[in-house]
């Protein structure tokens, strides 16, 4: 059973914006599809400042945050699938392990663990 609830997050695309930023943090910004406005979403900062590497890797991982979920939600389907049609054996314990923490991933995303 593959987990589907209603979105609650805001919409993709999200982009780290170009011109915003507080104190140098990057600001993670919603798309203006469907807004007047762009959306703020995130501030990425860290204890070091904000020219350390880490916060611009934490500000790329946030941004792909939507389409990361969307991926796993479409491929646990397809991975379930696969488990049920390959049977057992090595091959399928490591696919129905990446199953539980495609699932996993999805639960956490979406709020419920």
């Amino acid at each position: 059973m593959s987990i589907k609830l209603e979105m609650e997050h805001t919409p993709g695309p999200w982009a780290i914006s170009e011109f915003a930023t507080q104190n140098g943090a990057p600001i993670i910004r919603a798309g203006t599809c469907w807004r007047k406005q762009p959306r703020d979403i995130a501030k990425v900062v860290y204890h070091a400042g904000s020219e350390d590497p880490e916060v611009t890797a934490n500000a790329h991982l946030i941004v792909t945050a939507p389409e990361l979920l969307e991926a796993c939600e479409a491929a646990i389907p397809c991975l379930e699938d696969w488990v049920i049609t390959t049977g057992f054996g090595e091959t399928n314990r490591r696919d129905r392990a990446a199953l539980v923490v495609l699932k996993q991933a999805v639960a956490k995303a979406k709020g419920l663990v």
